[in-house]
């Protein structure tokens, strides 16, 4: 399902006259290479400074980012490197409009096969991240199929920028792979590949959480700490077709808004790899100027 980005491809955005040539690791997807210093690849041909494109330079220039911005991918690399191979998809919503939104940092190309979003009624975007307005029904699509997962240990993480409202926030469609508030307690659940719907239910939050499967049981962290179990429950598997989609109530039309900025889908990440994500993730925000109190 993760597809390795063409050679051939990741280097057709450099208008160099000389070769580069790119060596790409491919459990982690970045160079194997140091890469150049950003302030060298701008002012010189690249094959002056090194032979080497990262995926970052490549993401960065298609989603049309800017120096700060850069840095905080690579801040976010660095950090999350040795886990990065556990990813699907990473959606940093750092730009300011749909195309630099869109696209899939692991794959940063605009095509169904790299998990680019769609968004067929819509969005607000801004530096905030982006906005979906439930007057409109709007909502991203990840065109991720959840039967072509390879198990049900997967997980969503995502930062926001107000709390959890009632109905589905991540949805394929089906109970295969969701995350949503019960509007009658106000807490937040989470159904992965046949979790039971009932449990001890979690606190809702704001900010940086992941909810993920980890075998029998969907575990729920909050700002890198795990808040929450829900299980046992029997093991499942993404047999449902359908693209898992975000801010989208799978049953009843969208009632409620939400303000994202990050989402990702991952493999189930251990304790230790929660916490560095969630630094990573914390400072990118930090930096942007967006981070808010988790609740």
């Amino acid at each position: 399902m993760k597809k390795l980005l063409p050679l051939a491809l990741a280097c057709l955005f450099f208008q160099a006259n000389a070769q580069v040539i790119s060596k790409i690791d491919p459990e982690t997807g970045q160079a194997v290479l140091a890469d150049c210093d950003p302030e060298i690849i701008s002012a010189r041909p690249v094959d002056a400074c090194c032979d080497t494109l990262t995926l970052t330079d490549i993401y960065v220039h298609n989603a049309g980012l800017d120096f700060a911005e850069r840095k905080m991918v690579k801040k976010f690399t660095k950090s999350c490197r040795p886990f990065l191979h556990k990813f699907y998809a990473i959606y940093f919503f750092l730009g300011n409009d749909d195309h630099s939104n869109k696209l899939n940092f692991l794959n940063p190309y605009d095509n169904e096969f790299a998990f680019t979003l769609q968004f067929p009624n819509k969005a607000g975007f801004s530096e905030s991240g982006v906005f979906f307005d439930a007057n409109y029904g709007q909502f991203a699509d990840t065109r991720m199929r959840t039967d072509l997962m390879q198990n049900g240990d997967i997980g969503a993480s995502y930062y926001l920028l107000n709390k959890i409202p009632g109905g589905a926030i991540i949805s394929n469609g089906s109970a295969a792979f969701s995350i949503w508030r019960r509007d009658a307690d106000g807490r937040a659940y989470g159904y992965i590949a046949g979790a039971t719907a009932y449990g001890a239910p979690v606190p809702d939050y704001r900010g940086f959480g992941t909810i993920q499967r980890n075998q029998n049981n969907i575990e729920i962290y909050n700002s890198g700490d795990l808040s929450g179990r829900i299980g046992p429950s029997v093991p499942g598997s993404m047999a449902i077709d359908n693209t898992i989609k975000i801010s989208q109530n799978y049953t009843t039309p969208q009632q409620n808004s939400l303000a994202w900025s990050f989402f990702a889908i991952h493999e189930t990440l251990t304790a230790a790899e929660q916490q560095v994500f969630f630094e990573a993730v914390e400072l990118m925000q930090v930096e942007k100027g967006r981070n808010v109190p988790a609740l």
